[in-house]
């Protein structure tokens, strides 16, 4: 620990400077499975991502059917377990809904 205290003193970096503020958050309407459009919109309750309903439930028991663990197929998402009790239906008005639409396949949440 006292190590880790130190480097940071030298590179001149403190706590505050490794703080995280999230300005923009992106909400994509396109599964992350079949790069399709998301029209029966299934959300993740532990993370948010949404899932087209017939694709992400195929994906659950073909991971499961490998014997492998299912986790969210959203890169970078830290859900390290995911199953159908997870998820929950989403309004399409989740997806449509929104007037800060910025580009096809992703709406803009700015907080």
């Amino acid at each position: 620990m006292k190590e880790k205290l130190k480097m940071r003193q030298k590179r001149g970096n403190s706590d505050d400077d490794n703080d995280l503020r999230i300005e923009k958050t992106h909400l994509s309407t396109l599964d992350p499975i079949t790069k399709k459009k998301i029209v029966n919109p299934w959300k993740n309750k532990r993370c948010g991502h949404l899932y087209e309903k017939s694709s992400i439930f195929a994906w659950i028991e073909s991971t499961r059917s490998r014997g492998k663990a299912v986790r969210c197929p959203y890169a970078g998402c830290i859900q390290r377990y995911l199953s159908e009790q997870h998820l929950v239906p989403a309004s399409v008005s989740t997806l449509t809904d929104n007037p800060n639409e910025d580009h096809e396949g992703e709406t803009s949440f700015t907080d």
